[in-house]
């Protein structure tokens, strides 16, 4: 039962809030209205003993205080801690009033003390569980990024981008490219996918494990591009590290069992430097032709001499073999060079077959300075179009060689046939390519290589010249943007009944009938609606947004 009385101010506690934040000039504007009105809204509070616990209104009390008032108008109802919990945020969140973090702090808070699910938590305060557990999961960012969230330095969408990271140090890395070069949230995420992470195609653990985990590439759903540079990498740092170290311990155990001395490179590097003036590398021999060192090498060198080591390369495996002493050294080499003489040809260095060799491999080379001296001076616009193209679509990444990608090219080219399948073309040479798109009309030849070209460079561009480019191409931002959901979503509810007045959207609304709760709706009072109900009103059938820009878009920048 609720009873209504004036409360002494100094008489009511305040515990913990879901609010964090309290914005000065809002607070002054309160305090004001306050000192001149009075508290036109009673304030909610449970009877504690002698004294009342607040359960909603810690703005009024705050503004009560300030106008140097004693009472204050209150509700009092007999509430649990659960219940007061759950009043508090709901109110908050129903104004708009929380920054994203102290949201995502009430969230988990009636998750954790009210023993609610995600599920129950979505139906109870109106939003999806999806927008539930990317709110709380803002929570497991650093606290300065949080900050920056809270602060309006970055949005909650940023967040999001940052969180595709499973490194601390990664996080924090993107966070403050963002901050610097001011990204908006798809530039973020297009430099992420080509900043970070690293690929598993090339990663020497185990990837049976990586398949079901977060911080897979092909897991993370991008928000704006199907083609995205985040497949097939692993944008969890730390763990890549982990895993990769592992793999190396164990590939060193391994060599250093069979008995040899193994440092790694960093180790090398300190010791030698990157002249090896003290040592010599046996496989700079192998380089020369001679791939056989003679049995000395495999009863001495590798049955344990101390002159003797291996250096592990990153990943572990074999990067050098060093001799330490050049005399030993040099008596190796002279050993089976002179092995080698025996067993050449009637020309005494090389045999026959090694000879075969060298000359097909000149040959080979100078066909091919012909064949590019020809291209380049020959090459019409449509064999450089063709060779373009293919060098973009190459360049574009490891997918492309998917099959997928080269049959969706195809198609948008005009150039597929019935008998095309994803899994022919993954396997087919790289002429067969070339000739197919060679066969591709021109005018889609240059479209497509115009497509990938500004796919890849557009983010660099700053938004002046960005502008500058699309006016240009006959589209002003400030005179032909269209509203549209994405842009509604990210405004405020307040922000949004200042538009509809703004925009003429409360003005159309009076001349039709609006029904809300099976009652007639006063369009004047457009901002006591939820922010949903709020949007669907603007995309409401029969509204034209077009050449209805606001006043944010319109504004150039600096």
């Amino acid at each position: 039962m609720n009873q209504y009385q004036e409360v002494e101010i100094k008489e009511i506690k305040v515990g913990v809030q879901p609010r964090k934040f309290f914005d000065e000039k809002k607070m002054e504007e309160l305090t004001k209205s306050v000192k001149e009105k009075g508290i036109l809204q009673p304030i909610l509070v449970r009877k504690s003993g002698k004294k009342f616990d607040l359960a909603c209104g810690e703005r009024r009390l705050r503004a009560a205080k300030a106008a140097g008032l004693s009472k204050i108008p209150s509700i009092i109802r007999k509430l649990t801690d659960a219940q007061i919990m759950e009043i508090q945020f709901v109110e908050n969140l129903q104004r708009e009033d929380l920054n994203p973090i102290d949201e995502a702090q009430g969230l988990q808070g009636l998750i954790k003390k009210c023993g609610y699910t995600q599920a129950d938590l979505a139906d109870r305060v109106g939003k999806s569980q999806a927008y539930i557990a990317k709110r709380i999961r803002l929570l497991t960012l650093p606290e300065k990024i949080q900050r920056a969230i809270s602060r309006e330095i970055i949005t909650p969408g940023h967040g999001v981008v940052i969180l595709r990271l499973g490194d601390v140090e990664d996080q924090l890395r993107i966070f403050k490219e963002m901050v610097e070069k001011k990204l908006s949230i798809r530039n973020a995420e297009n430099y992420l996918g080509m900043q970070f992470g690293n690929r598993l195609q090339d990663a020497p653990f185990d990837k049976k494990d990586c398949v079901k985990c977060l911080y897979n590439g092909d897991r993370q759903l991008d928000l704006f591009d199907k083609d995205t540079h985040l497949k097939s990498k692993c944008l969890n740092g730390e763990c890549y590290k982990k895993k990769v170290g592992q793999v190396v311990k164990a590939r060193i155990d391994k060599l250093k069992k069979k008995g040899y001395k193994v440092i790694t490179n960093d180790e090398f590097r300190k010791k030698y430097g990157t002249a090896e003036k003290d040592c010599t590398d046996l496989r700079t021999y192998y380089s020369s032709g001679y791939t056989n060192l003679g049995e000395k090498y495999k009863t001495e060198c590798l049955g344990g001499c101390k002159d003797y080591l291996v250096v592990a390369d990153d990943d572990g495996s074999v990067n050098k073999e060093i001799c330490t002493k050049k005399e030993c050294y040099r008596s190796l080499v002279a050993g089976a060079k002179r092995q080698k003489a025996k067993e050449a040809g009637p020309e005494g260095n090389l045999t026959d077959k090694h000879q075969e060799q060298i000359y097909e491999n000149r040959t080979i080379e100078i066909k091919r300075a012909e064949w590019m001296k020809q291209i380049s001076t020959r090459a019409t616009k449509k064999v450089a179009n063709t060779m373009m193209l293919y060098f973009l679509r190459y360049a574009s990444g490891p997918d492309w060689w998917s099959g997928r990608p080269i049959l969706d090219l195809f198609k948008r080219l005009g150039i597929a046939t019935k008998t095309d399948q994803a899994k022919a073309l993954k396997n087919a040479s790289s002429d067969t390519i070339l000739k197919r798109l060679y066969t591709a009309p021109e005018k889609k030849t240059e479209k497509e290589i115009t497509l990938l070209i500004l796919k890849k460079e557009l983010y660099d561009y700053e938004d002046k010249a960005l502008d500058f480019f699309a006016q240009e191409l006959g589209y002003d931002i400030r005179k032909d943007y269209i509203i549209s959901e994405a842009y509604l979503n990210t405004r405020t509810k307040d922000q949004l009944a200042k538009l509809a007045k703004e925009i003429g959207l409360v003005e159309f609304l009076k001349k039709g009938t609006v029904i809300k709760n099976a009652k007639v709706f006063d369009p004047e009072r457009i901002a006591d609606l939820k922010k949903g109900e709020i949007i669907k009103l603007f995309l409401k059938k029969g509204f034209n947004l077009k050449g209805k820009v606001p006043a944010d878009i319109k504004k150039k920048g600096d």
